[in-house]
């Protein structure tokens, strides 16, 4: 039997400066999928390859920190709010914020205690709480969904559900199942919501517009601007383009949302000379939303 469990996880939040931005009726969300961010201790969850001392050590470790900065730097402050996939610890989250994101006074990690990689949501807005979605399956570990809530002014909250869903590698049915699982999950979860001015859910879903997972998000609360008149794919792989990382809209909200821009970010530096995603596998996917008083 699956069940589904909500938990509260009581964060240490970060503060940079005293004073959070002016919210204006728009924000800007960039997910991106960074391939493995590892730091450089022993935590015994590792992958082989990233187990310190195996070729993984502190100068690989800053050293994809820097080409992460780099590319996000080019960005020129544009994004509010940032969702990682893929970061091991919230050690290279706060290396990342050193530079790069020094604006971004507010952070939540948030990892399955057994599983190699997490979540994190990185904010110009003061983040509210954090809780995780969990999926209780008693055959398989399955990644919970990282469920975030954003102040943006006293009267306009965000809630992002940031999510990595089990991947296509292994069995193909099972993994298929486990994905639906998710995304029942996720709608599930959001039906309840009754507070947040915009509600989205983002990430690397494992899967594109075909996918069972992705029709029962679009059937249910949520909608995507339609991904293939953006570019060719968001993450390249065995010499082929594959639509997986997305941003969706619930159309469940108590403001007009308007999507102004919803773009791949596929110019270098954050793709290679051949137009190949680098420096993670995956391009990020940015949205802006503006919302307005229901009219």
């Amino acid at each position: 039997m699956v069940r589904y469990k909500l938990i509260i996880v009581f964060t240490f939040l970060i503060f940079i400066c005293s004073c959070s931005p002016s919210y204006e009726g728009s924000v800007v969300i960039l997910t991106w999928n960074v391939n493995n961010l590892f730091d450089d201790r022993l935590n015994h969850t590792e992958y082989s390859e990233y187990v310190p001392g195996s070729g993984w050590n502190t100068s690989t470790m800053l050293a994809k920190v820097r080409s992460l900065q780099t590319a996000l730097a080019t960005l020129d402050g544009s994004i509010d709010v940032l969702c990682l996939q893929e970061v091991e610890t919230d050690i290279v989250t706060n290396l990342l914020r050193c530079s790069s994101l020094q604006g971004y006074p507010y952070q939540v990690f948030f990892k399955n205690h057994d599983q190699a990689v997490g979540l994190a949501v990185i904010s110009r807005f003061p983040i509210i709480k954090q809780n995780q979605c969990q999926i209780i399956h008693p055959k398989q570990a399955l990644r919970s969904i990282q469920k975030v809530r954003i102040a943006l002014s006293s009267e306009d909250e965000l809630l992002i559900y940031n999510n990595h869903w089990k991947s296509a590698l292994g069995h193909i049915q099972d993994n298929k199942t486990y994905r639906l699982l998710s995304a029942d999950l996720l709608l599930e979860d959001s039906r309840q919501e009754k507070e947040a001015t915009i509600v989205i859910a983002v990430g690397d879903l494992n899967e594109d517009s075909s996918g069972a997972a992705y029709q029962l998000l679009e059937s249910g609360n949520f909608f995507e601007e339609p991904p293939g008149r953006l570019g060719i794919g968001s993450y390249y792989y065995h010499k082929e383009w594959e639509w997986i990382d997305h941003i969706f809209v619930s159309k469940q909200f108590n403001r007009k949302t308007e999507i102004v821009e919803y773009r791949i970010v596929n110019e270098q530096p954050f793709s290679d000379w051949r137009g190949y995603p680098s420096p993670s596998d995956h391009f990020p996917v940015l949205i802006k939303i503006n919302a307005g008083l229901q009219k």
